[in-house]
Parts: C-alpha cells; structure tokens; sequence
C-alpha cells in the first residue's frame, strides 16, 4: 500500500502539482509538509537564466533547491559570482550537475569538466547537460578521482524507502561510510594530476 502511494506521489506530473501547490501556504504551515520534487525541476538564476534539473524524490540537492530556493543552497551565490571569470572549471562529484550547468549556462566560454562515478547519478547527470543544450561545453568523466590510477572499490548505496529507483543522494563513496545497505562495484580510478596532464588541460581556476 505504501508503495503504491509513494508511485502516485511521485509521479512526474501529480508531484509537480502537489508541490507547487503546498508553496503558495506560509512556511510556517509547510514546513512538515516538503514533499521532495520528483521529474524535472526549473530554476531561474538571476531571473535572466533558466536551467533544468531531472531529478528524483532521493536527491537532497533539488530539495533544498526548489523549498529554499538557489539563494540559500550552499555558496550558490559566491559559485555564481565566481564562475563568471573562469575559464576551467573542474566539477569533482557533479551528482546530478547542479554547479556545472549554472557555471556553463552564466559563463559561455567556459570548460566544465564534470566527474561523477556513481552509475545511477551519472545516468541523470548525462540527461541534465542535454536537456540543458550544454553537450558541446560540458565533459562528462564517470571516473572517480583518487590518489591511484586504475581501479577502486566503490560503493553504490540504495535508499530502503525507495528500493526500486536510482538513489540520487550523493552518498556513494570509496568506502569512507560504513553503511549497511550498500553494493560493491569497481569503477575506473585516477589521479586530477595525471587527468590534467593526459588531457592537456592548460588553465585550472
């Protein structure tokens, strides 16, 4: 029963509704009731920029995103300040690819180069950039950056709420977090040095 309402809820067009709907009350009174967006979420930078982000209800980003708005995520406005006057942007642990396209999006001669090991984030990550036309400005690497060349361990965590969907949370890791519900895979490893040299990355900022 709960899964069949978790399906309803989270359903791309009935989750758009429900939570637009519960932000036109006070905070006072939607404070219990932050239902997380799921499907695609837009965020206006500036009110000059629109972006994109596919998301789903696992991901802490575009929770915090679309209840408190960019202004408060984070150091979204000393990034948004910044990034302006960049050239290289290396992007370590892109998750869904928040920072890399506000960076590519505000900054048009800007190179991103954006890693993220985990599969399942990867898979949204690649489909951000695109339905954000950033293909051509945008690097995707799904390799995680280390202090060894090769390959490592690397733990993809499910969420035990919502078995069944990508687990978006950013908390897969090189086993740093000891966690029960876990699965072992290897990932292809290596250092930002060697990266840099092999790819002849002139400018880091």
């Amino acid at each position: 029963m709960k899964s069949f309402f978790y399906k309803i809820l989270y359903n791309r067009y009935i989750n758009f509704f429900l939570r637009n709907f519960l932000k036109l009350f006070n905070e006072r009174f939607r404070a219990n009731l932050r239902i997380h967006p799921s499907g695609y979420l837009k965020i206006n930078i500036q009110n000059k920029n629109i972006i994109y982000l596919k998301t789903n209800q696992t991901n802490y980003v575009t929770v915090k995103l679309f209840w408190e708005g960019y202004e408060n995520f984070e150091y979204s406005l000393i990034f948004i300040d910044l990034i302006k006057n960049v050239r290289t942007f290396i992007d370590v642990g892109s998750n869904i690819g928040y920072y890399s396209i506000i960076g590519a999006t505000l900054n048009k001669e800007l190179k991103v180069i954006s890693f993220e090991p985990s599969g399942s984030v990867f898979k949204y990550l690649s489909q951000n950039i695109i339905i954000n036309n950033l293909s051509n400005n945008v690097v995707l690497e799904k390799i995680a950056l280390s202090n060894r060349i090769g390959f490592i361990k690397f733990f993809e965590l499910y969420n035990t709420k919502y078995p069944n969907i990508d687990n978006l949370s950013g908390e897969h890791n090189i086993g740093t977090k000891k966690l029960k519900f876990n699965k072992p895979t290897k990932v292809k490893s290596t250092t930002l040095d060697e990266y840099i040299l092999s790819n002849k990355v002139d400018r880091v900022d």
